[in-house]
């Protein structure tokens, strides 16, 4: 029990004592009824001090589960972090008359579904990979034939990974070239599959 609460208890008590010595010094109540209505009175403090107690348990406890909770979020969310795929895509030509396009996962968890989607006029391919689940560090690797015969250099391309990771999110990985050669790799996540 704390200072001032018992301080506050005191006082009462003093004055509760006061009150019935002056009603039984009058005559107002008899010796028996005081005794019952000391009863009462130290049944009432008893129950406010447990009622008060009860309180703050439950309040404390109310504490704890919202620190837990949040806690608990944000352990969720540095695991979700932490374990993101990161399909990284390449690409190589052999004399311009084979594309080899791989596909490695770089990130901290494994990526699922994966498809791709490569654009180019002399190369094309769309859904997916040989591997549809990428663990951490593993690769696929595609090779395309060119259906032109005709050998001419086109610099320009673009290739659309995506994938999901263990707690469903989906996810892209762009690469494209420019005409100059430059390539330019962009990495989102996704609020649906669709999305680009």
């Amino acid at each position: 029990m704390r200072r001032n609460e018992r301080n506050k208890l005191f006082i009462a008590g003093g004055v509760f004592a006061g009150a019935l010595a002056a009603l039984i010094w009058w005559n107002v109540i008899s010796i028996g009824q005081a005794i019952e209505l000391t009863i009462l009175f130290v049944l009432v403090c008893v129950t406010a001090i447990y009622a008060k107690r009860t309180a703050e348990i439950a309040d404390a406890t109310k504490e704890q589960a919202k620190a837990t909770k949040q806690q608990a979020d944000a352990s969720v969310k540095m695991a979700e972090a932490i374990d993101k795929p990161i399909v990284l895509p390449s690409v190589a030509f052999t004399h311009f008359s084979e594309m080899r396009a791989s596909f490695k996962n770089i990130g901290r968890g494994p990526a699922l579904h994966v498809e791709a989607n490569i654009c180019h006029p002399y190369f094309d391919f769309e859904g997916p990979l040989p591997e549809t689940v990428l663990e951490v560090g593993r690769g696929v690797e595609l090779c395309l034939e060119r259906t032109d015969t005709e050998l001419r250099s086109h610099k320009m391309f673009e290739v659309i990974t995506k994938y999901q990771d263990i707690y469903g999110k989906w996810f892209r990985c762009r690469l494209t070239q420019d005409e100059h050669g430059q390539n330019h790799l962009e990495y989102k996540e996704l609020q649906k599959k669709e999305d680009d």
